[in-house]
């Protein structure tokens, strides 16, 4: 199993945004300004979403997980922001339909078992609706990241 530790520099409490494109845009671009990806991974993500969409419905928060191919990737690492206001995504398995999501957790992973592993591990957070309420409830940064690092072990 893979010991993770969030990085603040990487996690943004309240985000302010209009579509998942420019969520997408600004997770990926903290996750570069950070040193974990290369440049490309942010045009990577954005083109993989369209592709192969990341949002999944859960009871009272949608949450979306992209990421994408580990070429891209200098260091593993999650990029998590809360939104304001829910943007919609299109539903994982089923492009057709789209969801509000809330919550969006960005991989960035050096190889393909650890982040089958990551997601494997990602899903039973997502599936604690006590969970996800603390954290889509922090106001700030901080709190947020205290709660990651406390409650999530990734």
């Amino acid at each position: 199993m893979i010991k993770f530790s969030f990085d603040k520099r990487t996690v943004k409490a309240r985000v302010k945004t209009n579509s998942h494109e420019e969520i997408l845009r600004q997770l990926a671009t903290m996750l570069y300004q950070a040193g974990y990806v290369a440049e490309s991974f942010i045009d990577a993500i954005i083109s993989r979403e369209a592709i192969f969409p990341t949002g999944l419905p859960t009871e009272g928060y949608g949450v979306a997980i992209p990421h994408t191919d580990p070429h891209h990737v200098k260091e593993a690492m999650i990029a998590i922001a809360t939104l304001e206001k829910p943007v919609n995504f299109k539903i994982m398995g089923n492009p057709d339909e789209e969801i509000e999501v809330t919550i969006v957790f960005m991989l960035a992973m050096r190889d393909s078992s650890s982040q089958l592993q990551l997601l494997s591990n990602l899903m039973s957070v997502i599936q604690d609706i006590g969970l996800l309420k603390r954290i889509y409830a922090s106001e700030s940064e901080e709190e947020l990241l205290a709660i990651l690092n406390d409650a999530i072990d990734l």
